[in-house]
């Protein structure tokens, strides 16, 4: 199809009126080169603020082929205003301009709460955009000493627990979690970079002036705000948020409750995964695993004082004096893994499918293995332990010197002698690539991915932030790898089909078929007394921000489709007994098809999508082989009886159990960020776990012990 034909075409004054003669009335749908084209014109035109361009083009997309033009534009963030620097006049007028004529344009009902829903959004721009001014405007001003005072400041707070007040205001340093000043870092930086360019000259000093003042936790806590802005734009583009104006100048973001619910419970079940629940089921092993903080602490009382000293030039500093003696680094070196390594690497590997051999032997880069990573991370949080409690009692009383000296800055060449001492010199350049930013990623910068900053010839290192990354997981996702070795390619499909094979015969993986409404391909098929499973499964990384969650959203949409079409075939008595009898099952037609989606990771689970339930795999195949849950160390029972039932299975995916009181127990959580003449609030919810250990006391009361 001649496209710029068609647009050129658009000559008269009333052109949006008789649209309908200019195009084809009957057309095929576009290609997808064409739909490529159509929003990258819409996208130059907007750039060059040449409005009627942009109004011709996406009238033309919209009539075409409406679907596959929103598709496209909400994937790639075509309306959302951080793609233009925050000015949003013309993205507004454009949108108005598409809403006003949604009758011509023939918009759906869907389509056109999507663009009212932007055009809401839009309405906190000019506030924003005034906040992304004064952030460029310090970022220029104090170019000499910003880059290191942030992130000095943001390296102090993974020094030091924390615990965000979410009851406080926006507008307060505390009510930021470690995570939020992470991100909000990360933008700085980035920023910083695209605006300057970060050289040798920005490591060296740092504004304590500045920060009595309170000028860098104003810019970290705006960069918060503008965070919490572009999570607003990713929930509306890829998970169809709303955005309603309920004030003067405010405007809320809020979702599906389900939908909702789901995302934050996904955080907090991993979270709870990786801390308590991983202690619990602690087992030190046969060598009874030494202590990391044991190690650090008894090193720092007898050593401290020789390992840490004050230097004077070129600037009045602590520094931190690594021995050079082969014995010291073989600490770190070693084969053996401390306590606190065990617990993180254990619930790796099991997000891996993988052993916790398997995961350190790795090879996650040419000769670059995961053991590698964890050795480098090692060291550096020896180092992070040692001055970290050095600093402390100093904090108070000579802040401007702690905050100078928590960044080890050192030559390219003296971080490549330290690593070598720990890893293969082939590995070197590998690892770097992991965890130096070097100033040339397109995307959005993570510092918890990368933590060392690269300038042309030194690397500053924020130790503390470097300690604390998953820098095991950053590695895997960053190369597109998983390790999963030990159940071949679909792990989570052969750990699912295990355990059903414990209550049912009639268990198969794969099955494919062919049928008029397309090809039908389920991953788990099984048939327990007169119900029928028909199961997806979908096994990506947990994800690590609004950006990665997308990625596992795709996962769920494509595997609802699939699941469509898989029911409408198994619901036709004379396709089951085909394939019954084909897999040498009983041939008895099942009553009931049920469908469900499990996943690798956590979140979603308990969210039913297009009617769907997504269920997590570990906790399905622990309702399948065991029946217990812990709740807050009390030990309850799911199974109804004192064996298991299908219709425990039944109840668990269809909600009729945990999910329902997990839901239940959350409560709703308004962040209202300010900006200045209007206000983004933010409508998520929390767990009520008090709430949460009564609902299930009172649901299981009969089989508590």
């Amino acid at each position: 199809m001649d496209l710029e034909r068609l647009v050129d075409g658009f000559q008269s004054k009333d052109w949006l009126i008789g649209i309908h003669s200019v195009l084809p009335q009957s057309h095929a749908l576009l290609t997808p080169s064409e739909v490529v084209k159509i929003t990258r014109e819409i996208k130059v035109a907007l750039d060059r603020s040449q409005h009627s361009r942009a109004l011709k083009w996406i009238s033309l997309g919209l009539y075409l082929d409406q679907q596959s033009i929103l598709k496209d534009s909400r994937r790639r963030g075509l309306f959302r205003a951080s793609k233009y620097g925050y000015r949003s006049s013309n993205l507004a007028k454009l949108i108005r301009e598409v809403i006003r004529n949604k009758g011509l344009l023939h918009l759906t009902d869907d389509s056109t709460q999507y663009f009212e829903d932007v055009a809401t959004l839009l309405l906190v721009c000019p506030s924003l955009l005034r906040a992304h001014g004064k952030i460029v405007d310090v970022l220029r001003r104090k170019q000499k000493t910003v880059l290191k005072t942030v992130i000095a400041l943001v390296d102090i707070l993974f020094m030091q627990p924390h615990r965000a007040d979410r009851t406080a205001s926006a507008d307060k340093a505390e009510f930021y979690s470690r995570e939020d000043y992470a991100e909000a870092l990360s933008f700085l930086i980035f920023t910083f970079n695209r605006l300057i360019g970060i050289s040798d000259r920005h490591l060296n000093w740092i504004d304590w002036d500045g920060v009595s003042k309170g000028i860098y936790d104003g810019l970290l806590i705006a960069a918060c705000k503008i965070r919490a802005f572009h999570e607003a734009e990713v929930l509306l583009d890829v998970f169809s948020y709303r955005a309603t104006k309920t004030g003067p100048n405010s405007v809320v973001v809020w979702g599906d409750p389900s939908l909702e619910k789901a995302i934050r419970l996904g955080y907090i079940q991993t979270d709870l995964q990786q801390t308590a629940a991983a202690w619990r089921n602690f087992d030190p092993g046969g060598d009874q695993a030494a202590s990391f903080h044991d190690l650090t602490t008894g090193v720092y009382e007898k050593f401290g004082t020789q390992l840490v000293r004050r230097v004077e030039e070129p600037l009045p500093r602590y520094i931190m004096v690594l021995p050079g003696a082969p014995e010291f680094f073989s600490l770190f070196r070693g084969e053996g893994l401390f306590r606190e390594e065990v617990v993180y690497l254990r619930d790796v590997s099991k997000s891996q499918y993988s052993t916790l051999e398997q995961l350190l032997t790795f090879k996650v880069k040419g000769p670059l293995t995961l053991f590698d990573i964890v050795r480098v991370q090692r060291l550096v949080a020896f180092t992070s332990g040692i001055v970290g409690r050095y600093f402390e009692p100093l904090l108070d009383v000579q802040g401007e010197l702690v905050l100078t000296s928590i960044l080890p800055v050192c030559k390219k060449e003296q971080l490549h002698d330290v690593l070598s001492h720990l890893v293969d010199k082939t590995c070197i350049e590998s690892l770097e690539e992991m965890v130096v930013y070097q100033g040339d990623e397109e995307g959005m910068f993570d510092i918890q991915y990368r933590p060392i900053i690269a300038t042309e010839h030194y690397y500053m290192i924020p130790t503390n932030i470097f300690a604390m990354s998953n820098l095991v997981r950053s590695a895997l996702y960053s190369q597109g790898k998983k390790v999963q070795t030990s159940l071949g390619d679909d792990p989570v499909q052969a750990i699912l089909a295990k355990a059903l094979r414990h209550r049912s015969e009639n268990v198969a993986q794969g099955v494919k078929r062919k049928f008029a409404q397309g090809e039908v391909e389920v991953d788990v098929l099984a048939k327990l007394d007169d119900v029928l499973l028909v199961i997806e499964c979908k096994n990506s990384f947990h994800p690590c921000g609004i950006h990665e969650l997308r990625t596992s959203y795709d996962h769920l949409a494509r595997a609802a489709e699939q699941l469509a079409r898989s029911k409408a075939y198994f619901q036709d008595i004379d396709r089951q007994t085909n394939v019954f009898r084909e897999l040498h099952w009983d041939d008895n037609p099942a009553k009931e098809v049920i469908t469900c989606i499990v996943t690798g990771n956590r979140m979603f689970n308990g969210y039913t999508i297009s009617g769907h339930p997504v269920r997590q795999v570990y906790e399905l195949v622990n309702l399948i082989l065991d029946g217990h849950i812990i709740v807050a160390d009390e030990d309850f029972k799911l199974w109804k009886g004192d064996t298991f039932a299908t219709q425990d299975l039944l109840d668990y995916i269809n909600g009729r159990s945990i999910h329902d009181d997990l839901f239940d127990s959350m409560e709703k959580a308004d962040f209202v960020y300010p900006l200045d003449r209007w206000s983004l609030t933010m409508s998520h919810f929390a767990l009520d776990p008090h709430k949460f250990l009564e609902r299930v006391r009172k649901r299981f009361s009969d089989q508590l012990h």
